[in-house]
């Protein structure tokens, strides 16, 4: 979750420089971060692609650059699930296969 916090921080950072950003982060740490960010996510991908290429699995290479993709939705799952734990503990959020609208078995 705090991956979608800290790419959020980024681009206010990028787009405006806010003050908060200063207050929260001192700039060498926060450099430093950005700098891991960027080389992460860039290093996963490329390192992807190696390996769709090693592999010869070209087929696989809509996924390696819709990866960071899904990491921003697992992300959201996250923080869905945290809201969900805090507010309705007791919910159990089922999906429905197809096989739910026949007749009730008896017991």
């Amino acid at each position: 979750m705090l991956n979608v916090v800290f790419g959020a921080a980024g681009v206010l950072w990028i787009t405006g420089r806010p003050q908060v950003i200063n207050e929260l982060l001192p700039t060498p740490l926060y450099y430093a971060g950005l700098i891991s960010f960027a080389l992460g996510y860039t290093s996963t991908v490329y390192m992807g692609l190696l390996t769709t290429r090693a592999e010869h699995k070209p087929y696989l290479l809509g996924a390696v650059l819709l990866s960071p993709l899904y990491w921003v939705l697992m992300s959201v799952a996250a923080a869905k699930a945290v809201f969900q734990l805090i507010f309705q503990p007791s919910y159990w959020e089922k999906t429905a296969h197809g096989l739910t609208g026949g007749a009730e078995v008896p017991a």
